[in-house]
């Protein structure tokens, strides 16, 4: 339970520094979000 919120609240701050720097670097972010998104899907899997 404590993992999954601290897991929460990390994506909800990886989201916001997304929308800051998307215009600063897009593709950076685009492959920085691909990798987090395989870690999220497999974070999920994992302990869903």
């Amino acid at each position: 339970m404590s993992i999954g919120l601290l897991f929460c609240n990390i994506y909800i701050l990886f989201s916001s520094a997304s929308i800051r720097h998307i215009l600063f670097n897009n593709k950076l972010t685009n492959h920085v979000t691909y990798i987090y998104s395989h870690i999220r899907l497999n974070y999920n899997t994992a302990y869903s």
